[in-house]
């Protein structure tokens, strides 16, 4: 990485299907990039019994979404560890336009604005073949 560039803060948007994981995996490949999937780290969350990961847990075994507040929760304590000066991607989050003001309420907070946003626009044809 080049010391007089800001790390990379990467939103990769798109429809379910559209690509998102994939281009992520290239995007990671190829770059010095953390990725940060809202799905893995429910996951691990979960089968680690996280505290965290057992609210997830609790919400999905009653039929409900994971709850904004604990996805949330989720990304913040991953972007912290990843720390302010590496390079990350997040990959299906924010999902909602809660999730989204509080991404960026927290990154202004902490003084770490997107500085690249790619939305994947993937027609609903295709999507809809790689589904099936």
């Amino acid at each position: 990485m080049v010391d007089s560039y800001p790390p990379l803060r990467l939103l990769l948007i798109g429809s379910p299907g559209a690509g998102k994981g994939t281009q992520s995996v290239r995007i990671q490949d190829n770059f010095e990039v953390n990725t940060v999937s809202s799905g893995d780290l429910l996951r691990k969350n979960i089968a680690q019994g996280t505290e965290i990961g057992r609210r997830a847990a609790t919400e999905m075994k009653n039929g409900s979404l994971v709850s904004d507040e604990v996805i949330v929760q989720l990304i913040d304590s991953e972007l912290i560890k990843i720390g302010a000066e590496q390079n990350w991607l997040l990959d299906g989050f924010p999902r909602t336009m809660t999730q989204a003001k509080t991404l960026d309420k927290t990154l202004d907070e902490a003084n770490q604005p997107l500085n690249l946003v790619i939305h994947l626009d993937v027609p609903e044809d295709v999507i809809l073949q790689r589904i099936m």
